[in-house]
């Protein structure tokens, strides 16, 4: 799921990514950068 974000911003998605990792959902983050 953490590449669906990354296509749109890899710059910023990966940390976000590994933070939500922890049990929510890791889509939201993504659309709301």
């Amino acid at each position: 799921m953490a590449f669906r974000g990354a296509r749109r911003h890899p710059h910023a998605t990966v940390t976000p990514c590994l933070i939500t990792n922890t049990g929510q959902d890791q889509r939201q983050p993504h659309d709301s950068l």
